[in-house]
């Protein structure tokens, strides 16, 4: 299952609280991948990426103190300890990709290191290169 929220700071918490605490009832796994993605096609080495991802990141998401929860922060300059989400904030890139415009992509999985592998390599494989704020080929294949 994958669930979208708004990467806005106030209104991704208020949502997400609400998703997460219902996910951990229901005994979902508690780590997954997020994406970053943009409201429009971004051009890439091999062609145009038409979802716009923008970033891909794997880590424990049901937590009040989760890796997804620290980029949000980060994206919205609350905090520095994402470094992922704190290539954003370069005021050239927020003008091309103003935050209110950008989604937080989840999905849960009992093995997050392999799907963000796969989501990585498919990526490269597609455009390339890697999504913009990705910084490392951290796919195994």
């Amino acid at each position: 299952m994958t669930i979208q929220f708004s990467a806005v700071h106030n209104t991704f918490y208020k949502d997400f609280e609400v998703w997460r605490k219902d996910s951990e009832k229901d005994g979902l796994p508690i780590s997954g991948v997020y994406k970053l993605v943009a409201d429009k096609p971004i051009g890439r080495l091999l062609g145009d990426d038409n979802y716009g991802v923008l970033y891909i990141g794997k880590g424990v998401i049901l937590s009040t103190a989760s890796r997804v929860g620290k980029f949000i922060n980060a994206l919205n300059n609350t905090e520095s300890r994402h470094n992922g989400g704190i290539r954003l904030n370069a005021p050239n890139i927020l003008n091309k990709f103003p935050i209110e415009n950008l989604k937080v992509e989840i999905t849960l999985t009992e093995s997050p290191e392999e799907l963000e592998s796969n989501l990585l390599h498919q990526y490269n494989e597609e455009f390339g290169e890697m999504p913009p704020f990705n910084r490392r080929m951290e796919f195994t294949k």
